[in-house]
């Protein structure tokens, strides 16, 4: 039999089938390692929170910029990501997850420590705001100012003259043992005391 079938097509007409609402989505409420998101009822209703003296409206205290002068002496690294969690009445929502690592010997004396952080707002600016308040109070529950963050690029400067005056001194002390003489040598660049 070589007839085709033909398909029903519904909603012909001009008429729309009804469509079952679709339940509303909750927005998460702890990130992806647990941890709670900061929110915007976080940020202003949480004692923790307003002693860090953060502000959306003073340049200064701006967790962005706060941050941006505390990776100058923590040279840490970042990777950002930002993904639509809910659709809710007030409209949609957006979650900032970063994941901030951070060397060794900067928070944990043997490794290097990964923190994730996460926040939530209704717009990309206010999700990263809120992920950016979040990481600021990680680093205060590890006893680290961002404010006055420990000067890590600093000390291992120190670290590497240090290291640079020992190599000379066992360069010079093998020189010594072959009975050359004993070359002098200057610091420059960055190295200088």
């Amino acid at each position: 039999s070589g007839a085709k079938k033909s398909k029903k097509r519904r909603g012909v007409g001009g008429r729309k089938r009804k469509q079952k609402a679709k339940p509303e989505a909750e927005a998460p409420t702890v990130g992806p390692t647990g941890r709670p998101i900061m929110t915007e009822s976080k940020f202003n209703g949480d004692e923790f929170v307003a002693s860090l003296g953060l502000s959306a409206g003073d340049s200064k205290m701006h967790p962005k910029n706060v941050l941006s002068r505390a990776k100058d002496k923590m040279l840490f690294t970042q990777q950002s990501d930002l993904a639509f969690v809910s659709q809710s009445r007030g409209g949609a929502m957006l979650m900032a997850t970063t994941t901030t690592t951070f060397g060794e010997g900067v928070l944990d004396e043997n490794t290097s420590v990964d923190l994730v952080c996460s926040g939530l707002g209704p717009s990309k600016k206010w999700a990263e705001f809120y992920a950016a308040v979040d990481l600021i109070a990680a680093l205060k529950e590890r006893g680290v100012d961002a404010n006055d963050p420990p000067d890590v690029k600093k000390m291992q400067q120190e670290q590497e003259k240090v290291r640079f005056k020992a190599d000379i001194a066992r360069s010079q002390m093998m020189l010594e043992l072959l009975g050359s003489s004993r070359p002098k040598f200057e610091l420059e660049g960055p190295l200088k005391p």
